[in-house]
């Protein structure tokens, strides 16, 4: 047995480039032997043995697969590892292809399948014909501008769930190996909460660590069987997903055997990576490993593998976050995402995750506190996106104990990104990310109890001083007054004064038809991000009975009922919404506190002026 080891040794160290023999599938037969190249452990390349069961055709559409079983000591011991996706398969001395596939679950042998190395080669011309080929991008692509700037979709997107590549996945009989997610600087709160959400779309989420410096990556070590890595976040925070190299040529690299996230044509970071040792599990054995320096860019990932270039350097979007409190010294993190278009769909999920670990990290999740968020979206050639927000904390968040207003914030930050990055105007490119969390001891919540006028009845032109009584969490009764000025040219004998909080104000909008969430081209996307509504604000909104519509989220107040009549037809139904309502005047009142509720009160107006 060592004998052979060593000849498979000295096979492999005259090979370390790309290897000009290879064995079809029709002169595969069973039980032929063979070997594959992997890493358990560091970066030493090992061996372990295969034989050959049957050659599957067509097992997936115009997709065949080599069924083998894995020999050796170390084999029997972990089974088919999670991380091993990509390793090299040899039949005497020539390349057959990647492991990519497991068999069953608790399995006593371990019975895996390969993808042949003719089929991964279909990459190479995939990427030929890159310049006339769009990316596969995420069918839930339009998810962020549905759920998030249309109020009246009140749901909340799972973003976990945007990570997803086949639903159901898990259930087969066969399936990929499992590529595994590796994020450094993972909370434990929060691994708990998200390695079972990723376990169930077959992505195992893995806690990983920074290594000390070394020395300088040499690129001659990028050899078949060596660890790969691709970089969704790297900085102060990492997440990137393991596997293996199947076959180089030159500066070209095929690894993995199976896609990692389907994109198509993509620009991953592509970085080393050293495994630092294998967990054996009788449900799946996971290669505990970290990616370190980027050394290339992924351009392909396709359903037999991926595909990298050494030296090319993709590029990534800085987040620059600070945490400040009076409890402790500003904290300030620095990381980047992958600025991949074909992955903007999933790209806000990886920013939301590391948003929340961000926070967690600064210790701020231990008890009930509310945060003030400032920050801003620097896009080029286009104006801002600012935020400026406040959540009050309190209620259960994304680790099921408080800190609610750590996800919803996240939540709102990476919904704004998504908005942006999967807008169907225009290509965007992010020059950056800032944002700043200020993070307030205690719930600062407060409902509107009461609301009252100096006068029950005003005159166009006359100013009425509402009057709020405001409880804040667990606090007495706090009086606060807004001055406000009657138009002249208000017409009716009634108004309605609607004084609310974001949400209540939203959802009145919503069941009159107020709602003009529909921009026609960028900039007014922007525009209407800009102008969202704050958690801390009272909103005080003067309206009048009015029978006018939205039509391609363009207001027309008053429409004749013949016009009405025309428009509202089944063909319309999309872009035509009636008004019952229609806004005169808003007024803001800002606050310490998150609102809510609120109530509609007619006011009676005389001697009313034509609008």
């Amino acid at each position: 047995m060592k004998n052979f080891i060593i000849i498979l040794i000295i096979f492999f160290n005259s090979f370390l480039y790309a290897q000009t023999d290879f064995l079809p599938i029709s002169a595969i037969k069973p039980g032929m032997k063979g070997f594959g190249l992997t890493v358990f452990e560091g970066s030493k390349i090992d061996t372990f043995e295969v034989k050959i069961i049957e050659v599957m055709y067509n097992f997936y559409p115009g997709r065949d697969i080599i069924l083998v079983k894995l020999l050796g000591d170390r084999t029997d011991h972990t089974g088919v590892v999670a991380g091993m996706s990509g390793s090299p398969i040899y039949i005497k001395d020539k390349l057959i292809g990647a492991l990519a596939y497991r068999l069953g679950d608790f399995m006593k042998d371990a019975i895996a399948g390969i993808t042949p190395i003719g089929e991964m080669f279909e990459i190479f011309q995939k990427e030929k014909k890159r310049a006339i080929e769009s990316p596969n991008l995420n069918k839930q692509k339009s998810i962020y501008s549905k759920y998030y700037l249309e109020p009246q979709n009140q749901q909340k997107v799972d973003l976990l769930s945007l990570l997803a590549n086949e639903p159901g996945v898990k259930f087969l009989k066969i399936k990929p190996i499992e590529t595994p997610f590796v994020m450094t600087g993972l909370q434990p709160s929060l691994y708990q909460k998200l390695s079972e959400r990723f376990e169930q779309m077959n992505l195992p989420l893995l806690p990983g660590g920074k290594l000390k410096p070394r020395l300088s990556f040499d690129e001659k070590k990028l050899v078949p069987g060596a660890a790969v890595g691709a970089v969704m976040v790297n900085g102060d925070f990492d997440i990137s997903a393991v596997g293996t190299v199947t076959y180089r040529d030159g500066d070209k690299i095929l690894a993995f055997g199976h896609p990692m996230l389907d994109a198509g044509p993509v620009n991953i970071p592509m970085a080393k990576a050293t495994v630092i040792t294998t967990l054996s599990s009788y449900w799946a054995s996971n290669k505990l490993a970290v990616s370190t320096d980027i050394i290339g860019n992924i351009r392909q990932d396709r359903s037999p593998g991926i595909m990298g270039v050494l030296g090319e350097v993709p590029p990534m979007i800085p987040v620059r976050v600070t945490v400040k409190s009076k409890l402790h010294e500003e904290k300030v993190f620095n990381f980047n995402l992958a600025d991949d278009p074909a992955n903007y769909t999933r790209l806000p999920v990886f920013l939301w995750i590391t948003l929340l670990n961000t926070l967690e990290s600064a210790r701020i999740a231990n008890a009930d506190y509310a945060l003030k968020l400032t920050g801003s979206i620097k896009i080029k050639d286009s104006e801002t996106v600012n935020f400026d927000n406040f959540y009050a904390g309190g209620a259960s968040g994304f680790y099921g104990r408080a800190g609610y207003d750590m996800a919803e914030a996240a939540y709102d930050i990476a919904m704004t990104t998504g908005s942006i990055l999967t807008n169907k105007f225009s290509p965007v490119k992010i020059e950056q990310l800032s944002l700043n969390f200020e993070a307030i001891p205690g719930q600062k919540s407060a409902r509107i109890e009461k609301i009252y006028f100096n006068k029950k009845t005003v005159k166009p032109g006359e100013k009425l001083k509402v009057i709020l009584h405001l409880k804040p969490y667990l606090g007495k009764i706090i009086e606060i007054s807004k001055q406000i000025k009657i138009p002249n040219n208000v017409s009716s004998k009634t108004v309605t004064l609607a004084i609310g909080g974001k949400e209540e104000i939203t959802g009145w909008e919503i069941k009159s038809g107020a709602v003009n969430y529909v921009p026609s081209d960028f900039s007014e996307l922007v525009k209407i991000l800009n102008r969202r509504r704050k958690n801390n604000g009272i909103y005080i909104q003067l309206k009048t009975k009015d029978t006018g519509a939205i039509l391609h989220g363009k207001e027309f107040p008053t429409l004749p009922p013949s016009i009405n009549r025309v428009m509202n037809n089944e063909k319309s139904q999309k872009t035509f919404k009636k008004l019952s309502e229609k806004i005169i005047k808003e007024w803001t009142i800002f606050t310490d506190y998150g609102i809510t509720g609120g109530r509609r009160v007619n006011l009676k107006i005389r001697n009313g002026a034509k609008l």
